[in-house]
């Protein structure tokens, strides 16, 4: 009942507040300045006032119910003090006092109280009424009709109060039960908002957490994909994991070339440079998380290493709680594994396992690229070596051949020589000499030697001209010399398709012979050609041999 009428608090301030008012009036105005006489009067006077404060007191604390009683209870002693010293039910004070205290049980106390508010009202009534018949102190008698009328007219307001303050309390508990229900949805809508927010603030966080991963990881691919050296790649990128994610370690572990080892190759560590100088290796599919995710290829995140039987300790990394594998791969083959390791537990997501997998998948992928730019350095410089080789040769055969002259111009008279001699170039005799190498894909083939007649230094700007000259010339000689090993290859394949078209022309064997001793004779420019047909095993006479010959003269 007090949760019910914890809202209408103000009736009780004001009857409370105007007994206190009045009481201390009368105390004041009345009472003190005749106290010999009035002791009683100001002493029951306190005794309001009293009453008064500690019900505003209660009312004003909430305790509506405390409030009411006490204000009933001064009321009740108040009207019947009055009617035994003043007239009973003759006076209409006391009767209005009475009927006060009907609406008050009504409307702040229980039903039960409000029925027992009446009943003592009733039983006041009738003893006045018979106090008076009686002569008892002040009370003035009165006839059986007032004090009828009196006691019919309590008793009807008590029903019609009875009925008002029922549909009154319902009423008021269905206000109350409908402001508990507006206060528990609102407080559910504040904890759904206070959920939402947090949830907004967590997904807030988680991405800007992804874009700071996103961004690290953009940075960390386009600097490993400027580096061509494995090694500078593996190096530079544990580097820059630890120094954007902050992590306590980051290594990056290769197998072999047997398949056997997992061989850590680098580390961001100052713990992991000591594994990396004594050779650490772990076994493949046996031997710790990396070695575990060298062998089927998955990622594995421990987030408490001392509950995980499979990590391997490592005394160089003592502060290590948390690590995480990720597999790298290339062309569906594991090439090694992304280490991460962390000093707290429960250090990593499944958010950061998925974006740390796809910076291994880029690392792997600049470590596949970097293989193969080695490779294909390595074949090129095995090709030009190769075809440097072949080009040696071909320059060396046609200086046997003497188709490499020199030139040599003197006073403005060119003079050619057929073959350069093993002694090397022609000297110039002059004054000041410089001598240019004349190269073809990085091998000398020849020089160019000027000399000056006056002693005049050649100025950087005429040697950059010169060896300009000098490339220029030799690519043009080399060029030259292609030209003429083709034609001559040409002119040697037609020779050939003649002669095989002239010896296919007959079925006799006598004039395939002779045609083809005769072809070959007029070709080499020889004096003689024989073609012999005989068996392995038999010897020439003097006649030529056993068997059948082809012979021109």
């Amino acid at each position: 009942m007090r949760r019910i009428v914890s809202n209408i608090r103000i009736p009780l301030y004001i009857l409370n507040g105007g007994n206190l008012l009045a009481a201390s009036l009368l105390l004041a105005f009345q009472y003190l300045p005749d106290l010999a006489n009035n002791r009683v009067e100001a002493f029951m006077t306190l005794v309001l006032m009293s009453t008064a404060l500690l019900g505003i007191l209660l009312a004003y604390r909430g305790r509506t119910q405390e409030a009411a009683l006490i204000f009933m209870g001064t009321v009740t002693i108040i009207a019947s003090v009055l009617g035994f010293l003043y007239g009973g039910l003759e006076n209409p004070a006391v009767t209005a006092m009475y009927f006060i205290l009907i609406p008050f049980g009504g409307l702040y106390l229980e039903r039960r109280f409000h029925y027992i508010t009446i009943g003592l009202v009733v039983l006041l009534m009738f003893w006045m009424y018979l106090g008076g018949l009686q002569g008892f102190g002040g009370l003035t008698p009165i006839s059986v009709d007032e004090f009828t009328v009196s006691l019919t007219a309590l008793l009807i307001i008590g029903a019609v109060l009875d009925f008002t303050s029922t549909r009154y309390r319902v009423s008021l508990a269905e206000v109350e039960a409908n402001r508990s229900a507006l206060e528990t949805r609102n407080l559910e809508l504040s904890e759904i908002r206070a959920g939402l927010e947090q949830s907004v603030a967590e997904r807030t966080h988680d991405l800007d957490r992804r874009n700071r991963y996103l961004v690290a990881i953009s940075e960390i691919v386009r600097e490993s994909s400027a580096l061509l050296e494995e090694l500078d790649i593996l190096q530079r990128s544990v580097d820059l994991i630890a120094e954007r994610f902050g992590f306590y370690h980051v290594g990056v572990f290769m197998v072999d070339a047997t398949g056997e080892w997992a061989v850590l190759r680098a580390v961001s560590s100052e713990g992991g440079r000591k594994m990396l100088e004594r050779g650490h290796r772990l076994q493949v599919g046996k031997q710790g998380i990396v070695g575990y995710v060298t062998g089927i290829g998955l990622p594995r995140v421990s987030q408490d290493i001392s509950l995980d039987r499979i990590h391997a300790l490592a005394a160089e990394l003592p502060d290590t709680r948390s690590e995480m594998a990720l597999p790298l791969k290339a062309r569906d083959e594991i090439i090694g594994v992304l280490d991460i390791q962390d000093a707290q537990a429960q250090a990593f997501s499944q958010q950061d396992v998925a974006i740390l997998q796809t910076l291994a998948d880029q690392l792997a992928l600049a470590i596949s690229n970097a293989r193969l730019y080695r490779q294909s350095r390595e074949s090129l410089e095995e090709v030009q070596r190769a075809y440097g080789e072949i080009n040696r040769r071909a320059w060396l055969e046609a200086q046997r051949e003497g188709r490499l002259p020199t030139y040599h111009f003197v006073g403005g008279t060119r003079q050619r020589a057929d073959r350069i001699s093993t002694g090397g170039l022609p000297r110039l005799e002059g004054g000041n000499t410089v001598e240019i190498p004349i190269r073809v894909r990085g091998q000398a083939i020849g020089a160019i030697e000027i000399a000056r007649p006056d002693s005049a230094e050649w100025t950087q700007q005429e040697q950059v001209m010169l060896e300009a000259i000098s490339e220029q010339l030799g690519i043009a000689l080399d060029g030259a010399r292609l030209y003429d090993a083709t034609q001559q290859r040409a002119a040697n394949e037609r020779l050939i398709s003649e002669l095989t078209v002239e010896i296919r022309e007959s079925l006799d064997m006598e004039t395939i012979l002779r045609t083809a001793a005769s072809r070959l004779r007029e070709v080499l420019d020889l004096p003689e050609v024989t073609i012999r047909l005989t068996e392995r095993t038999s010897q020439p006479d003097g006649n030529g041999g056993n068997g059948r010959s082809g012979q021109m003269d």
